[in-house]
């Protein structure tokens, strides 16, 4: 026979509920190629119930439940987040990239050739840095070129 457990509070219910779980991974079973679990989570915006196995650790139940924070990330928001940030990320070196219009239709070999090219040509040290400010944002988009082609 189950037991429920309830908390008043705020509570994030998939985050809580992974929480437990990575405390208490017994209450996760597989049988006959079929998941199992022994944890049921219901809540609103008062409180939370859990629903545990007669015998579960209460004192580690509630530990885990007044350490829960609603406002973190649960794994699949984390996920989610990580991939945003990298699709994020793609599109910004594509954009740099394709606003190079110089370097658009050359080769890593070509730029190479270029830029050796200014190194050897600048009369100043002001001349040098003016160039490093266009360059360098250049090779990032070179880096993201070489990216986009892998």
């Amino acid at each position: 026979m189950d037991k429920a457990l309830v908390f008043a509070g705020i509570y994030k219910l998939p985050l809580l509920m992974d929480e437990l779980l990575a405390v208490f991974p017994e209450w996760l079973m597989k049988e006959d190629d079929e998941w199992h679990c022994l944890l049921r989570v219901e809540g609103n915006d008062k409180g939370v119930r859990l629903t545990v196995p007669d015998g579960a650790d209460e004192s580690a139940i509630a530990a885990v439940v007044a350490a829960h924070d609603p406002d973190a990330l649960s794994v699949a928001e984390q996920v989610a987040a990580a991939q945003a940030n990298i699709e994020a990320k793609a599109t910004e070196a594509r954009s740099l990239w394709d606003g190079y219009e110089a370097l658009r239709d050359k080769t890593p070999a070509d730029i190479e050739a270029l830029v050796r090219a200014r190194i050897g040509g600048w009369p100043t040290l002001a001349a040098a840095k003016a160039d490093l400010a266009e360059w360098l944002p250049r090779m990032a988009g070179l880096l993201a070129w070489a990216v986009r082609k892998s």
